[in-house]
């Protein structure tokens, strides 16, 4: 038996020594190849030593193209190991020579991904990177049609392998051809894709050259905007609906400029998710308040990239104010009243003043747009809103006072930093100062519209090198009966809320790649959602 087996490696030995030889009349020697094809059927030794010889001299013998691949990949399968991981280490080299079969050898490498043993996936890992190499695009494009056409878990795994391995590949191989080619692909399996892919997706085309172009920005806003769904009439009975919007939306923010407006965002925002607040509360429970609060950010965000006059989408200003103006007064109280001995009648109120901040802030930026809404106001609508402003103006100045104070007793050093009330502290500076500062501009006898403020939560273009101000936060500071001194007392006003808990899944998502096993997230320091999950399409209500 030995001597049999020690005869059949020998035979092959003699049947590659003949090709070697054979120099420019290899292709003579057809029935050598066919012999070491047909030695995928012996011994250990045997099939690895085929492996090798049929990808070396794969490219001679078109004839056998495809009964050589099968053979490799009946190979891949194998029970034994290191068959397999030799069989996966030759399928580059027929791509050297043959680059038309660069997209077939992806597909069938992008399918062995999911290889449990961590040695064998680093060998397919490493046979994917060097048939990237040879031919970008064909590799490309073997990998998105498993991604369109395969198994969710290879799917899955391809787009991990993406993620990781993308951005250590050489800056070469990126050239403009290929980028555009990869817009183009992701841009198609978008159109069906989990949570998670999506974000994948997005993040790799943030990365890529073209993108930083205005046009790029254009084409991936686009990309968002398609999944976003402007268009359809926001329904606030379901919960996945606005985890979607918020996803997309946080997606967009970064592309957006003077030359790629926010319109339709702010317009969607404004129109359809500010007007079902109420309704919302009832579906998102305790969840409600961040989400409020999350929304009236991203609007604040927003609002500073829009173009009235974008043909693409023509912004109601006009409309956006009146519904601004009404929730803005929702959030500034009247002054209390006193009785004739000068006490109150009631409770002095507690501003919520992020949700202030972010609503004048954005009834302010649309003013420069249209500056003409409050100047059709009513004398008793004008009346009203001065008094409304002049009640919170002394409130936030008294604030900013005793803020102020407080933190000049802070010793300036590398602890105080670090110190949660301390930044808390100078989150609620900001955002009083903030406030202050529009309130000035709408104030006038005829507002005007000149400030410009550096939103609270976003990071500071001049960070304190002591006490960091940069980090936004999601505990929203309060004006009323307050001591700056207290923590309590610049934490939300929400303050009978409960704690902040690991998000949970509440119902069942629907079926479909878009729709399984999708886990939403909402926790981040300064209040702003940040979903995390696995698979699944927009389906999970946030948690609270």
């Amino acid at each position: 038996m030995t001597d049999s087996v020690s005869d059949n490696i020998g035979k092959l030995y003699d049947y590659y020594n003949v090709l070697v030889e054979a120099g420019d009349k290899i292709g003579e020697h057809e029935q050598e190849y066919l012999e070491i094809l047909s030695s995928i059927k012996g011994t250990a030794n045997e099939k690895r030593l085929a492996s090798q010889f049929i990808a070396k001299f794969f490219k001679h013998f078109p004839a056998h193209y495809d009964k050589a691949i099968d053979a490799l990949l009946d190979l891949c399968e194998d029970e034994d190991i290191n068959i397999r991981k030799q069989a996966i280490r030759d399928l580059p080299t027929i791509c050297k020579d043959c680059k038309e079969y660069v997209p077939r050898i992806t597909d069938i490498l992008a399918q062995l991904l999911v290889a449990e043993d961590a040695s064998e996936l680093q060998i397919v890992n490493n046979s994917l990177i060097t048939v990237c190499k040879v031919c970008p695009k064909g590799f490309l494009g073997g990998l998105f049609s498993q991604i369109e056409s395969g198994e969710d878990a290879t799917r899955e795994k391809i787009t991990k392998f993406l993620s990781i391995k993308m951005k250590t590949l050489p800056n070469e191989i990126w050239t403009k051809e290929i980028e555009e080619y990869f817009l183009q692909e992701c841009r198609k399996v978008i159109q069906d894709c989990t949570k998670d892919e999506f974000i994948i997706f997005m993040n790799l085309l943030s990365g890529l050259k073209i993108t930083k172009t205005i046009s790029g920005q254009q084409v991936l806003v686009e990309m968002i905007t398609e999944q976003a769904e402007l268009e359809v009439p926001f329904n606030p009975a379901d919960s996945e609906m606005i985890d979607k919007f918020l996803m997309c939306v946080r997606s967009a923010i970064p592309h957006f400029s003077p030359f790629v407006p926010s319109n339709a965002y702010v317009q969607y925002i404004t129109t359809q998710l500010i007007p079902s607040m109420t309704e919302l509360a009832a579906t998102m429970s305790d969840s409600f308040p961040a989400i409020e609060l999350d929304l009236l950010q991203l609007l604040s965000e927003l609002v500073v990239y829009v173009q009235p006059t974008n043909t693409n989408h023509i912004i109601s200003v006009e409309e956006c104010q009146g519904i601004l103006f009404n929730k803005l007064l929702e959030f500034m109280p009247l002054p209390t009243l006193e009785n004739e001995s000068g006490d109150t009648l009631s409770e002095e109120p507690s501003f919520q003043l992020t949700h202030v901040e972010c609503l004048l802030h954005t009834f302010h930026t649309l003013g420069k747009s249209d500056p003409s809404f409050l100047d059709k106001a009513g004398e008793e609508t004008m009346k009203d809103f001065r008094a409304r402003l002049q009640y919170l103006a002394r409130g936030v100045q008294n604030y900013i006072k005793k803020l102020k104070e407080a933190l000049s007793t802070v010793k300036k050093t590398p602890e105080s930093a670090k110190n949660e009330e301390n930044r808390l502290k100078l989150v609620a500076l900001r955002t009083t100062s903030n406030i202050n500062t529009l309130i000035r501009d709408l104030f006038h006898p005829k507002p005007i519209y000149k400030a410009t403020i550096q939103l609270s939560w976003k990071p500071s273009p001049t960070k304190n090198p002591v006490i960091k101000t940069s980090s936004p936060t999601a505990e929203e500071p309060t004006v009323g009966n307050a001591n700056p001194n207290k923590r309590k007392l610049i934490t939300a006003p929400e303050s009978d809320r409960p704690p902040r808990k690991e998000f949970k899944q509440i119902y069942a998502p629907p079926g479909g790649k878009f729709s399984s096993n999708f886990r939403g997230g909402y926790s981040d320091f300064r209040g702003r959602g940040r979903s995390r999950g696995s698979r699944g399409r927009f389906g999970n209500r946030y948690s609270y």
